[in-house]
This record gives structure tokens, C-alpha cells and sequence, in this order.
């Protein structure tokens, strides 16, 4: 059932697509039944590295015996076991058996694939070699094809083949790589040098004249890894070519590229290999540049491209993304950097700049230009991405590596007349933790036409009636005008190309224009109704607050609170008389696509983009915050594309949301220092006496297990209780000194951790004296956990901000503090734990006991220095979160100049 639904869905996003992967589907499966085997021209050599592949290989010889071309008379399969641990040797050795005269099996020590693929070439026999991988597999008609092609065509150096992938998960083929735009045509032919715009990149899908081979004695170098050895091996073989050798790319020769179910692929894991970084570039790209260079004097476009291409992963991988680099040293960082360099000295500007391959886009080209040959794209475009019709204001960006351009924005009719943002900012993208791109942000408004004034004397009654009269003429005069404006928008005093929704203005382009092409789609009504929500699973968080102000404050307002309908604060919510959604009912789905503004404490995407079209950048998605923003999360927030509002609750964290140059999109339009709604209702019910030690852990990505679309929940990972997580807040809940200390003081302990370690509560097996919450099912409120408890130990959780708040002590268990912020999970913002935190940090089962019984010992009572640092952090203590944030909403409807 659920692949069906995937190929409906594939079906709607790409029918030619569809059509095409279903026609090579059954094609294989009729070729298979057909008993002939075709007798060719040439016989082929198939060098295959093998490394712990016992999963695929029956797959694999599978698809040598069912081809159409004799596999016995013309293919010798030369099986180089790489060190296997696995059942690898046995396999190959007992299809060997099968076929003695068609499939070798040679072992060796393991030393990677080039040293294994060199072995394989030394026993080659047959005119042509491929090098396949032994976890993919062909289509029946690959080799009839390529032969049918060389009996005419003896001359040929390289036949290059058309590579589909392969999802093994779905069992579904598709004709999607990025280099496909070579087989739009059934044959293309080339001299060896002259490719011109074509390249090829792998040796698994590229069947060689092996005299060449032989001749130069080309190998594999061990050195590039764990990528483009195949390349630079294509490259070096290429050189050698004559203007009589040719290359030809054949469409209807297919190789299927297995993208392994389990993500371990190549492609998935090269990223976590240092030599991906250094060697890689060093003895792959650059020294393959260098060797076109030194030989004919200059670098042929198509090399150029080859590396170009490799290089657009390197960059769409790394681009802030901090935490694919954290396990590299500076120095190995500042290698990468000085090696990129280098290779760029060998890539001509046009070359980059005429690159279309790969989504290779202006915000890359610009990184690249500056970065590393001090140089801009020809024109600089600037995307129109929103507007904001209530405030009569357009969102522009660009992106540039001189972040110091002159920019100047123009609305012109009769005249032209400058405009100046409202609002604008600087981001930075990093690339190995030095600035890439930098991005230019501006809310500009397009409605600042002067109004007329003066009006002659008249009777009252005629006077209001025609001032009413006038009143409207005139405003559907002023829109009117505003409409036909044209914007121009000038950088360095050279005019920029507009671009809206992938369309690229060269001429000026009207304000009706752009709000034609930006205007959403007829199912969003944008009604004025509010819809609040914090997760679909439970509320009490700063949606259910602003809601409940709402209700009891503004009735005027029409509202509804989405929630599951199975759920305790379902009928909590519904005892006050909240107006209830089902969330994923029609009744849910109906006002959803009315309401103007969504309202959330989580703006995961079955929130921010339930309808999975973003809304079409209708609503205004009003973020309140789960928790105080303290941590780098601007690549997850800046991917949310719709948010119109984000509330803060301390100075540092606005700062950090808003600040020039900093790394989120954000500027002081959409940020607003308000507090928290919650926050309101926790001071007012606080209370100091009673003895409560809270115990609430965050959660780790690596240790849960992967969401399930569109909800909360999550699969479960058998190996929890074996986690680092695990086994210390498990050996802390059941030390002996936290019972005395408990019991003979008289506290309580509660065990109340993140909802996605709430499923593995009973991993813990908590002592009987620990009463164990559970966010999913609890009556209790987070709330009032907080508010009655005394002393809170978490690790990095946000909800120590909020127990600050109430002035009572945290301690903060921090035993993997430096996994936690490589990257995997999150990357450090600005706030130290040490330096800005609430509590006494510790790294160890010690530290904390010692910790927690000298706060014991003190009554509960902050210390000095930390509570200084609790009165600088929050300026919100007046009961009127709740306000602010509402008349923030209203606001948003609001254009004041």
C-alpha cells in the first residue's frame, strides 16, 4: 500500500517520468523471458572491486546471465574480494562454479577499491573493460547495445552509458541523474578531446578500449578517496585518446546505481571521510588539472567541467553546515580551503558562470566568483521572494561575496523616485567556517505615493458625502498608480535582473506584475481567523496561553485551537470551552485553508507546511517559541519559508535572531521582544515550599529513532538502553547518594524528560521513590511541575530559561557536552552554558551528586552569581507577555510608515 502511494505521488509530480521508469521496468521484465541470446562482435572484460557485498552480488550475476548478448561467449567477470568479512568469497566462488569460464575470483588484502581495481586490470583479456560495482546491476539489453554500436563504429575509444538509480527501499528506478541531459539523443559522438559540454564522471558506467589501458599503463590512484578516483582515472584515459579514437554516449545502454536502503551508498557516507576533504582534492582534482595543463598547455572545457561538477557537491554539502566539518582540525580545514584555491586557477570565469548543472545557482556562482578568483557574476539578480499585502511591502534578495555594494531600489512612472528599505539586513553563509556568500535582505515598501490636500468649504452633509465619494475615487486612483509602478533595483549602478518565482525580468518590472506572479491560490481564502497550535499531540505550551488570553480578552476575534481529539488536554481544553479542531480532520483541514494567520509554539512542517506548498506564502505563521532560541538553529528556522513573526523572550536571544551579519534570515520586522505567553501564567502560580527535585533530559537526535511524516511520534531504536544518554541518567536515577539525599531530606523526584525519550521511560526502570511524567499522558501540567518543584537538573534543555525565570536553581548535566554540539544534533549560538548559564555546569556522575547536595544544603536558594545573571537575562516579569504578543499579531495587519 504505501509503495502504491508513492508511485501516485510520483505519478502527479512527473507523469513522462513515470511513464518512462514503468516502460524500462517491464522492458527488463519481457527481455528476461526471451530465450534468444544474441551473438556479438566483441567480447568485454568486467573488472568488479568487491568489499562486504554478500546482499547484492546474486543480484548482480543475476544480470550478467539474463543479458541478451551471450554472457557465456562474450563477458569475463574478473571479481577482486577486497578483504570481505562477510560471505562475499563464497558467493563470487560458488557462481564461479556456474560459470569457471566467465567468473574469476582473485583475493587480496584490503586496501580499497583503486588498489583492488588495479589487480583486476592485470587479468583483463577481452578489446573492452568496464569496471562495475558489484551492488548494481544492468539492464538485460546493456551489453547487446554497446556491442551493436561498436560493430560499426571500430574506432571508438569510450562508450559512456546511461546511469539510472536505483532506490532499493521502494524497489522503484528512476531516470534522474544530473548528467542525463547527455542522452537526449540515442547516440552522441565526440573526438577524445573535444566534448566540448559533455563530460563523464564514472567508470561503472563507461566501457574502455583496454589497448589504451595497457599502453599508458593507466591504474587507479589509491590516494583519491573515497570519490573521483573514477573520475580522475576517465580524465587521465582521455588524454591519451588520439582525434581518431571517439567517445560515444548511448541512451538505451542502462546501468542501474543501487541508493542502498540502509543510506550506506558511497555517495551517502563520503562525507564523513577526512580524504574527502584533502587528498581528494589534492591527488584527484587539482592533480588532474595540473596534468592537462602540463601536457597540452591549457585545460579543455570539458575538464574544467568534470571538476567543476565534482566541486558543486562539495559546496551544496558544506554550505552551513557546521557540523560536517566539525570532526576536521583548522589546519585540515585551512588545507581544503588553500586546495580549492588552486583548483580554481585551472577553471575559467565562464566556465562558472555558464554552469547549469546540478542546481549549481547564482547563490553558488557568487560564493565561488568571490571566494576563490576575486571576481562577480556579470549581472547580480535579485529574487522578489514575498509580499506582505497588508503592509504594502516586497521581500528582495541577493546574494553577493562584497557585502559593501552600492544598492539603491527606484519606482519609476513619470518620474523615478528612490525608496529606502523599511527593513534589511546581512546574512552570512560559511563554508568551512569562513564566510561564502554573503545574502542581502530588504523589505521595501511599493506604496508611499504622496496623497493630495485641501478641500474647499461646503455644508457638512454634502461635505462628508463627497469626501466619502472623493475619499474612494481617490484611493482606486492611488492603487491604481501604485500598480503601474515599475521597480528598478540598481547594485554598484549597474541595473540587476528581477527574478519571481524562477522568471527573470532583464526589463523593468510593474508592482501589478509582481503581485500577479506572488498572488497564492484561490483555496486560501485568508479569512481573518486564527489558528493555534502547539503540537498535534499535547498543548500547555505558549499556543494554549495566547489562546486562553485570547478567548477570555477578544472575543471579537474568531479562533480555533488544533489539537488531537484522543488526548488529555483535549478534554481539559474542552472543560474551559476552547473552540476545538481535530487536527487532520476535514473541519481542520477546511479552516486551516481559510485562516490568515497560523499560530504555534513548533513550527515543524506539519504546522508550518501542512499542505506541503507552503501555503502558498499566504498565511502569516506567527512562531512563539518552544523554548528561549539559545543554540544555532538558523538552518532549520531559516527553511521555514512562511513565518511572519517570531517572539523572543530575552534581549540576547533578539539580538542573536536579528543581528547584521549574524546567520538567520530575520530582520526587526518579523522578531519582537515581547516574552512569552506562558510565561505570564507560570509566574503567577509559582510557589517556593515544597521539596522537588525535577529531572527533565532533552533528547539526541543519534538515539531516537526517525519521525514519522507529518507527526510527532517516532519509530523506535532497539539499542536506547545502550546509549551513552542512557546509561548516565540511568546510573545517576539509581545512585545510592540521590536516594539518601532525597529521602533523608524529604524531596521528592520526578523524572519527566523530552517527549521523544518519553517512549523509552521504561528503559530506566526507575527506583520506586521516583515518580516518572510522561508528557504524552500526563493530567499534570508542565507548568505546574515547574512551579512546585524546588531544584531542576537538566542538560541542555530550554527549560532551564523558563525554571530561571521562577529564581530557583538548575544544574546542568553536561557528560557528552562536546557530541551534543558537533553539529549532529546542534551547533553552539551565542549562549555558554558556563558564562551565561543558571547553575553550576558538570560533566560527570561526581560532580553532580556534590552539586546537587550543596543546593540541598542551601535551602534551594539560587547562588549570587547566578542569580544576578537571571535579573539581566528577562525583562518580562509584569504579567503581560500575553498582551504584547497579541497586539504583535494585530499589528501584522497594520502598515504604519
Amino acid at each position: 500500500m504505501v509503495k502504491l502511494r508513492k508511485k501516485f505521488r510520483k505519478l502527479l509530480r512527473d507523469p513522462k517520468l513515470f511513464l518512462s521508469d514503468a516502460w524500462q521496468k517491464h522492458s527488463r521484465q519481457l527481455l528476461k523471458l526471451l530465450p534468444y541470446k544474441a551473438r556479438g562482435k566483441y567480447k568485454y572484460s568486467l573488472v568488479v572491486a568487491c568489499y562486504n557485498v554478500e546482499k547484492y552480488l546474486d543480484s548482480f550475476f543475476t544480470s550478467l546471465k539474463e543479458q541478451r548478448l551471450d554472457f557465456k561467449r562474450h563477458l569475463q567477470v574478473i571479481c577482486v574480494d577486497d578483504g570481505s568479512t562477510d560471505n562475499t568469497a563464497s558467493i563470487i566462488q560458488k557462481w564461479s562454479k556456474l560459470y569457471p569460464k566467465n567468473i574469476f575470483y582473485y583475493h587480496k588484502e584490503n586496501g580499497g577499491v583503486a588498489s583492488a581495481r588495479n589487480l583486476g586490470i592485470e587479468q583483463v583479456i577481452h578489446p573492452f573493460v568496464t569496471f562495475a560495482d558489484p551492488d548494481d546491476f544492468f539492464h538485460p539489453n546493456y551489453f547487446k547495445c554497446v556491442d551493436d554500436y561498436l560493430r560499426t563504429h571500430s574506432n571508438t575509444a569510450l562508450v559512456v552509458n546511461n546511469l539510472h538509480f536505483f532506490y532499493e527501499k521502494d524497489g522503484i528506478t528512476s531516470d534522474s541523474h544530473p548528467l542525463k541531459f547527455r542522452f537526449k539523443e540515442a547516440v552522441s559522438e565526440f573526438r577524445g578531446h573535444e566534448l566540448d559540454n559533455f563530460f563523464t564522471m564514472g567508470v561503472n558506467t563507461g566501457v574502455f578500449a583496454s589497448r589504451i589501458i595497457k599502453e599508458e599503463k593507466l591504474q587507479f590512484d589509491p590516494r583519491v578517496k573515497p570519490t573521483f578516483e573514477d573520475s580522475k582515472f576517465v580524465g587521465e584515459f582521455l588524454l591519451h585518446c588520439t582525434n581518431d579514437d571517439k567517445v560515444a554516449f548511448l541512451r538505451d545502454a542502462i546501468y542501474f546505481y543501487r541508493k542502498r536502503a540502509d543510506g550506506s551508498s558511497l555517495i551517502d557516507t563520503t562525507w564523513t571521510k577526512k580524504e574527502k576533504f584533502g587528498d581528494c582534492l589534492e591527488f584527484g582534482d587539482l592533480a588532474l588539472l595540473q596534468t592537462y595543463q602540463d601536457k597540452l598547455g591549457y585545460v579543455p572545457k570539458f575538464v574544467q567541467r568534470m571538476v567543476l561538477y565534482n566541486l558543486s557537491w562539495f559546496f551544496k554539502a558544506l554550505y552551513n553546515s557546521d557540523e560536517r566539518v566539525k570532526f576536521l582540525s583548522q589546519a585540515e580545514k585551512e588545507r581544503s580551503l588553500s586546495l580549492l584555491e588552486q583548483i580554481f586557477t585551472y577553471i575559467d570565469y565562464q566556465t562558472i558562470v555558464s554552469f547549469e548543472i546540478n542546481n549549481l545557482f547564482y547563490f553558488f556562482k557568487s560564493g565561488i566568483l568571490g571566494k576563490f578568483k576575486q571576481a562577480q557574476l556579470p549581472q547580480t539578480y535579485v529574487y522578489v521572494e514575498k509580499v506582505d499585502r497588508a503592509k504594502e511591502q516586497l521581500q528582495l534578495t541577493y546574494f553577493t561575496y562584497f557585502p559593501q555594494e552600492q544598492v539603491s531600489f527606484s519606482f519609476c512612472q513619470q518620474e523615478q523616485r528612490t525608496v529606502l528599505p523599511l527593513h534589511s539586513k546581512t546574512v552570512t553563509h560559511m563554508l568551512l567556517d569562513q564566510p561564502f556568500v554573503y545574502e542581502k535582505r530588504f523589505w521595501l515598501p511599493y506604496a508611499q505615493l504622496e496623497q493630495a490636500v485641501g478641500e474647499p468649504k461646503e455644508p457638512k452633509e454634502q461635505k462628508e458625502l463627497k469626501s466619502e465619494l472623493a475619499h474612494a475615487s481617490r484611493q482606486e486612483q492611488i492603487q491604481e498608480q501604485i500598480q503601474e509602478q515599475e521597480l528598478q533595483v540598481t547594485v554598484n549602478g549597474k541595473p540587476a535582473v528581477l527574478v519571481i518565482k524562477g522568471k527573470h525580468y532583464h526589463a523593468l518590472v510593474t508592482v501589478q506584475e509582481i503581485l500577479t506572479e506572488l498572488k497564492p491560490h484561490a483555496r486560501y481564502a485568508n479569512k481573518d481567523i486564527w489558528i493555534f497550535i502547539d503540537r498535534h499531540s499535547n498543548a500547555d505550551d505558549n499556543a494554549e496561553h495566547l489562546c486562553r488570553y485570547v478567548k477570555e480578552h477578544h472575543r471579537e476575534q474568531e479562533y480555533y485551537f488544533a489539537l488531537e481529539k484522543d488526548t488529555p488536554d483535549w478534554q481539559r481544553l474542552e472543560a474551559e470551552g476552547f473552540n476545538l479542531l481535530a487536527f487532520g480532520s476535514n473541519a481542520f483541514k477546511q479552516k486551516l485553508a481559510q485562516a490568515d494567520k497560523i499560530i504555534s509554539s513548533n513550527i515543524d512542517g506539519y504546522i508550518s507546511d501542512y499542505f506541503g506548498d507552503n501555503y502558498n506564502l499566504s498565511k502569516k505563521l506567527v512562531f512563539l517559541q518552544h523554548g528561549v532560541t539559545h543554540n544555532n538553529l538558523s538552518k532549520w528556522l531559516n527553511s521555514k519559508k512562511g513565518i511572519a513573526c517570531i517572539t523572543a523572550a530575552t534581549p540576547a536571544e533578539y539580538d542573536y535572531l536579528v543581528k547584521d551579519y549574524g546567520r538567520f534570515f530575520f530582520t526587526d520586522k518579523e522578531v519582537k521582544l515581547t516574552g512569552f505567553p506562558r510565561h505570564d501564567s507560570l509566574l503567577k502560580g509559582n510557589q517556593r515550599g515544597k521539596k522537588t527535585i525535577l529531572i527533565m533530559p532533552t533528547w539526541r537526535q543519534k538515539i531516537v529513532g526517525t519521525s514519522f511524516k507529518g507527526r510527532q511520534e517516532r519509530t523506535v531504536n532497539q539499542e536506547f538502553a545502550q546509549s551513552q544518554f542512557a546509561q548516565c541518567w540511568r546510573n545517576f536515577l539509581h545512585s545510592k547518594q540521590l536516594k539518601e539525599l532525597a529521602v533523608d531530606q524529604g524531596y521528592k523526584v520526578i523524572f519527566a524528560p523530552h517527549i521523544n525519550i518519553a517512549p523509552y521511560l521504561e528503559e530506566f526502570a526507575l527506583p520506586e521513590y521516583i515518580q516518572a511524567w510522561d508528557i504524552r499522558t500526563s493530567k499534570v501540567k508542565i507548568q505546574q511541575l515547574m512551579q512546585e518543584a524546588q531544584i531542576l537538573i537538566t542538560d541542555y534543555s530550554s527549560v532551564a530559561f523558563d525554571f530561571a525565570l521562577l529564581e530557583k536553581p538548575v544544574l546542568y548535566y553536561q557528560f557528552d557536552q562536546e557530541e551534543f554540539f558537533s553539529g549532529l544534533h546542534l551547533s553552539a549560538g551565542y549562549f555558554s552554558y558556563e558564562k551565561d548559564g543558571f547553575g553550576p555546569v558538570v560533566y560527570n556522575l561526581e560532580q553532580l551528586l556534590q552539586e546537587l547536595q550543596a543546593t540541598i544544603a542551601r535551602g534551594g536558594e539560587v547562588e549570587e552569581v547566578y542569580a544576578s545573571r537571571i535579573e539581566e537575562t528577562f525583562p518580562f516579569r509584569d504579567g503581560r507577555c500575553c498582551e504584547r504578543v497579541y497586539q504583535v499579531v494585530k499589528e501584522l495587519d497594520h502598515n504604519v510608515y
